[in-house]
């Protein structure tokens, strides 16, 4: 699947082909995915790839500072080890990035995690912050 979207991700790399636009089954151009990996392929399986096909090299980049971002936060606050719920928030990150790479599943619209992912990426950005400012978080 991956092998046969990225010639297709290609054609629109700046800014892809749409929020869920691409997979149509047996139309468009998610056509030629299915005929070449010879089943009716529904998304990318890759998290990163299905993002690049929908919102395109603008979409990457703002999931990979988010992401980047909330490590970084987990960092600080993981040193810092002053709350338990800092350390579940450093989990869903983790995971997400874990499921990310064989599921395509991080940019559906009320989905448990895309849900829980924005929800960690806010409670790592508090806690990082208040442990920088030297408050207390617990």
């Amino acid at each position: 699947i991956w092998q046969a979207s990225m010639p297709l991700i290609m054609k629109h790399p700046i800014l892809g082909y749409g929020y869920k636009a691409f997979w149509r089954g047996y139309q468009g151009e998610s056509a030629s995915v299915s005929f070449a990996t010879h089943w009716a392929v529904t998304s990318a399986h890759n998290a990163f790839l299905e993002v690049w096909l929908t919102l395109g090299a603008v979409g990457v980049a703002l999931v990979a500072y988010s992401l980047l971002r909330a490590i970084r936060d987990a960092f600080v606050c993981l040193r810092a080890g002053k709350s338990p719920y800092l350390g579940w928030y450093a989990s869903i990150v983790f995971l997400t990035i874990v499921t990310s790479a064989d599921e395509g599943e991080l940019l559906i619209p009320n989905g448990l995690m895309w849900i829980l992912y924005i929800l960690a990426c806010i409670g790592l950005s508090e806690g990082a912050r208040s442990i920088r400012l030297g408050l207390d978080h617990g």
